[in-house]
Formats: C-alpha cells, sequence, structure tokens
C-alpha cells in the first residue's frame, strides 16, 4: 500500500506516526539537581550538600499545593459562585496548583537572577536561558510549561462554565448571519490555497486534502450549535459519519502501511483521543458519554487495532482481508441490530457509558454511525488499486480521459440526487432511521468528485486544513469557552459573553478569537505531553512500561489526598 495513504486522521490528529525528530525523555528533577549549585567547578561536598535541595523544594510546593487547594475547596463550600468541589475536582486543583507554583518558582527565580546579571552589564535573554537551565533542562522546562499552561486553560475553562464570574447570553437563529459567516470564511479561504503536488501524480485522499475535508466540516459543525440552526441538522449527522468513517481510513492506513501494533502506538492512540477528555470529566464533574464523539471514535480504534492486530498475516491476502471484513461486519451487525444484544455487551463498561444514568445516549449515538468506518477501512484497502487507476486516467488521450470523467461525474450527480430526494430530505427522525445504512453514500461521491480532477487533487485550502488539525479540540472547548453549559453534564445551552448587551456578532468574534486560540494550544500541550508520557528511543517500551504502573499509582495518590481533603471540609 502506497505510503501516501493518509495516517491516522482521528478528529484534530495531525499524526501519531513516531518521527526520527522524537525524543525520549526522562523527567526526572533530580537529574538536575547539579544545576541549582552557584558554580559549575563546586567541589564535590558542596555537590552533596546542594543535590537535596531539589527534593526540598519540591516537598515544600507539595505542602502549599495542599494548602491553597484546601483552602479553594473550602471556599467552594461557602460561596454561591460555583458549585461545592467534588472529589475529582479536588485532585485536579491539586495537580493544577503544584504546576503552577513550580512554574511560578522557577521562572521567578531566572528572571531575578537575568536581572541581577543585566545589572552587572550582561545581557538579559541570555542570562534568563542560562540561570533557568541551572535549575531545570530545558527539555524538562518544556514539559514543565506545558503542564502549567494546562492548568491555567482548565481553570480558564472553569472560570468561564462553572462560575458566575462572567455573563450569558441566548442563543439565536438568524439564516442570513448564519451564511454570511460561512461565506466570509470560505472566502477568506480561498487565499489561503496551497499547491501539495508541483509535478507528477496526485495521490488520492492525500493527508491535507482530508484536513481540509475535517475543517470545513467542523466549521459548519461549530456553527450549527452556536447559532442553534436546527435546519440543517441532517447535514451534521453526515459530516459526523465522515468523521468516523475517516477512524476506519486513517487507522486502516497506518496498521497496514506501518504494521506497528506495539504498545507505544496503541497508547499515543489514547492519548491524542482522551487525554484532554480526561481532565474536562474530572475537573468540570461531567461523565465522558457528555463528549460521546471522543467514545465513538476510541471504541472504534479499538476494534480496528483487534481486528488487524489479530492474524496480521491474513491483512496481505485479498481473501483473508475480504473475510476480515465479512466478519467484522457480521459482529457489528449482531451488536448493534439484534435487539437485546448491545445492552448485554456494555452491561460491564454501564460506569463509562452511561449518561445520566441510562444507556440511551450511547445506544442513539454509536447506532447512527456504527457502520460507516467500515467503508472507510474498505477504501483505504482499495486504495492502491483506485489510485493507480486515477494514475492512468491522468495519462489516457484527451478525449477519452474527460469522456470517462464526465460519465463518473454524471454518475455522482444522479446517485446523489437520488439520495438526496429519499433519504435527505426526510424530517430528523426518519432520517435518523435511514442514516446509518446510506450515510457511505454521501461520504463517497464527496471522496470522488473532490479527487477526479488532477488539478484539484494537487491542491487544498489551507485555512481549512490548519482548523482540521484541531477538531477534536474545538469539539471539546466549544462547550465551556465559546458557549456554556448549565452545570455538570449539561450540554451548552448558552452563549459565552465577554461585551455589553446588545453587540452578538462583536461577542461572537471576540468569543471566537479567544476559544480557536485556546483550542489550538491545547493541541500544542497535548502533543508535548504525549512525548513525556509515551517516551520513544531504544528505551522507550521500558520507560513507557513504568510510566504505565507509576502513572496509576500516582493518579490515586492525589485521589486519596484529594478524599482526605473532602472528608476534613
Amino acid at each position: 500500500m502506497s505510503d501516501q495513504v493518509d495516517l491516522p486522521m482521528i478528529l484534530g490528529e495531525t499524526t501519531t506516526e513516531m518521527t526520527n525528530k522524537d525524543r525520549t525523555i526522562d523527567f526526572n528533577l533530580n537529574e538536575q539537581k547539579d544545576g541549582l549549585l552557584s558554580s559549575d567547578t563546586e567541589d564535590t561536598k558542596d555537590r552533596a550538600v546542594d543535590s537535596t535541595v531539589p527534593t526540598v523544594t519540591l516537598c515544600v510546593f507539595a505542602v502549599l499545593s495542599i494548602i491553597i487547594t484546601q483552602g479553594i475547596n473550602v471556599f467552594s463550600h461557602t460561596t454561591d459562585h460555583f458549585p461545592s468541589f467534588t472529589i475529582g475536582q479536588i485532585a485536579c486543583t491539586l495537580a493544577f496548583v503544584f504546576f503552577l507554583l513550580l512554574w511560578a518558582a522557577i521562572h521567578g527565580a531566572t528572571i531575578c537572577m537575568a536581572l541581577q546579571a543585566m545589572v552587572s552589564g550582561h545581557d538579559f535573554w541570555k542570562g534568563l536561558r542560562h540561570h533557568r537551565n541551572r535549575f531545570v533542562s530545558e527539555e524538562n522546562m518544556k514539559y514543565i510549561d506545558a503542564a502549567a499552561e494546562l492548568a491555567a486553560i482548565m481553570i480558564l475553562f472553569y472560570v468561564c462554565d462553572r462560575t458566575d464570574f462572567l455573563p450569558r447570553a441566548e442563543k439565536h437563529y438568524d439564516r442570513d448571519t448564519y451564511w454570511f459567516i460561512l461565506l466570509a470564511v470560505f472566502g477568506a479561504s480561498l487565499f489561503t490555497i496551497k499547491k501539495d503536488v508541483t509535478s507528477g501524480h496526485a495521490p488520492l485522499l492525500q493527508r491535507e486534502q482530508t484536513e481540509e475535508w475535517k475543517g470545513w466540516m467542523q466549521i459548519q459543525f461549530l456553527m450549527y450549535h452556536y447559532f442553534h440552526a436546527a435546519e440543517y441538522y441532517n447535514s451534521i449527522r453526515c459530516y459526523i459519519a465522515a468523521y468516523v468513517w475517516m477512524t476506519g481510513f486513517g487507522n486502516f492506513s497506518f496498521y497496514y502501511v506501518k504494521k506497528d501494533f506495539g504498545l507505544s502506538r496503541f497508547c499515543a492512540m489514547q492519548w491524542r483521543l482522551n487525554f484532554f477528555v480526561f481532565w474536562c470529566c474530572f475537573f468540570l464533574a461531567n461523565e465522558y458519554m457528555l463528549y460521546y464523539i471522543c467514545m465513538l471514535h476510541t471504541t472504534f480504534t479499538v476494534i480496528i487495532y483487534g481486528l488487524l492486530g489479530i492474524m496480521q498475516e491474513q491483512n496481505y491476502s485479498a481473501v483473508g482481508m475480504r473475510l476480515k471484513f465479512v466478519v467484522i461486519l457480521g459482529v457489528i451487525f449482531l451488536i448493534w441490530d439484534v435487539p437485546g444484544v448491545f445492552p448485554v455487551l456494555w452491561a460491564p463498561f454501564r460506569w463509562l457509558v452511561d449518561y445520566k444514568g441510562s444507556l440511551h445516549e450511547w445506544t442513539f449515538r454509536s447506532g447512527l454511525d456504527h457502520l460507516v468506518w467500515i467503508p472507510g477501512m474498505m477504501t483505504a484497502f482499495a486504495h492502491p488499486t483506485v489510485d493507480a487507476w486515477l494514475e492512468r486516467l491522468d495519462t489516457m488521450p484527451f478525449k477519452t480521459q474527460y469522456g470517462i470523467k464526465t460519465l463518473v461525474v454524471t454518475a455522482c450527480l444522479v446517485v446523489g440526487w437520488v439520495w438526496y430526494e429519499e433519504v435527505f430530505v426526510h424530517p430528523k427522525k426518519v432520517y435518523n432511521g435511514m442514516h446509518p445504512y446510506t450515510s457511505f453514500v454521501p461520504i463517497t461521491l464527496y471522496i470522488i468528485l473532490r479527487n477526479i480532477s488532477s488539478r484539484l487533487r494537487c491542491y487544498h485550502l489551507g485555512l481549512f486544513a490548519w482548523m482540521g488539525k484541531i477538531t477534536l479540540e474545538t469539539y471539546i472547548s466549544q462547550f465551556h469557552i465559546w458557549m456554556t453549559t448549565l452545570g455538570p453534564n449539561e450540554n451548552p445551552k448558552k452563549l459565552l459573553r465577554l461585551c455589553p448587551e446588545g453587540y452578538p456578532l462583536l461577542n461572537f468574534s471576540l468569543v471566537s478569537i479567544m476559544y480557536v486560540f485556546i483550542s489550538y494550544r491545547i493541541f500544542q500541550v497535548t502533543g508535548t505531553l504525549k512525548h513525556f508520557a509515551i517516551p520513544l528511543g531504544k528505551d522507550g517500551p521500558a520507560k513507557l512500561k513504568r510510566n504505565l504502573i507509576y502513572g496509576p499509582i500516582l493518579v490515586l495518590a492525589f485521589f486519596l489526598m484529594a478524599f482526605t481533603m473532602g472528608t476534613l471540609t
């Protein structure tokens, strides 16, 4: 299979493929203890004395974190500005305060030292970097910065969504405003056209093209929620199906090409999908199913991993792979379409997939898109064949080439018209019943029409491709810093308001700027911390296993401390 095939494209993921640029990390502040000395030429005795300073400092920060967190916890029980903290919120606050204190102390100390050096005639910025490296290595500082930034972002989420410090506004739908904004964004995107292929054959479904696809769908998906544009419900259902289709296409492509079924790869994917959701669930006291799309992609990602990981030699046999498709199609049909099977199968996971004490939400959401990822896998499997056919088509004589392309486009338009008339125009409830078995039709038609022209395959819209990289982050963040919920486990019913009442478009602009910027920063922080949690290199697997052992222990310790603090309130 061609290496040009798009790798996992789940929501906003740019790639989960491990690159040679990634470096193995061993985050141990004690290894930096010699950097605290005032001179690198101090004798061994002085080093032995000063080597305990980092440990003592960390202990002091831990104690301060407990004191500050307990103060916030007590205040939450006495104020009317936000709800009383849960055990999970106390545990998260404890971690956030610790990293913010650590970050502030390191930067505060280095700034003071750099200012002193500047008074002596030295360059401030060089001094800043030099003195910071005396406390902690540049590599480890990157992770402390990321952890502190995550803490600040989560606090912003809480202030915007859980407190009454900022006002709210009601949603209002106006078709003219809705389409004006969409067309303005599309017009802006035309100034970001980029060429991917300068010579030779432009492959089918290149990464930037699929990122572009996700980007323009995500913008409409978000606008639908912000303005409560209920009339476009059926379109949004198709967009979500396309995302799930990409789960099948992207994961199959990666495992088929790279043959990497290692623990690091699996953990990297789960980290990408669920790291930020983890913090949102605990710090904002939400159930996982509030962010159901994450559960949707996680479920089908795990299934694909198992499907291709078992009997791997059959993946490269035409008969064997087709048999796998038939088997998985039968299994999925049995689970989701045979009455009574679904609740029995998911009974052990009710703690994860229940929403407000019911399995209904997961049954409904997963049922809508339980099949579409399989055509995504099939497309990835057929990719080399179809791409080779496109390459031959592009080299045919002009009349033959455009005659075939005209027939293909005409057939697509006819099929699209039939699907529109017989399926798409139905009311919401009727359409939902047909959607699981027909959603692959508009997806397939879009892929054909987007790729039938060799010239179109060479270009993509950069604005949409950029947006497509952060779709996971924009999906989650919309709940809390663009719109606001009415409390734990509630959907965003109100709009965040940052300017005086009566300026809805100005408020939309201000909130959107903050929202997109924060989403991008979450994307960056998630990637940075992934390299800490899932080390690479020769000893990467060993360190990952170590992290998988000590990580849960550390989380448990935070929750035990939080439980103790909660009982003392």
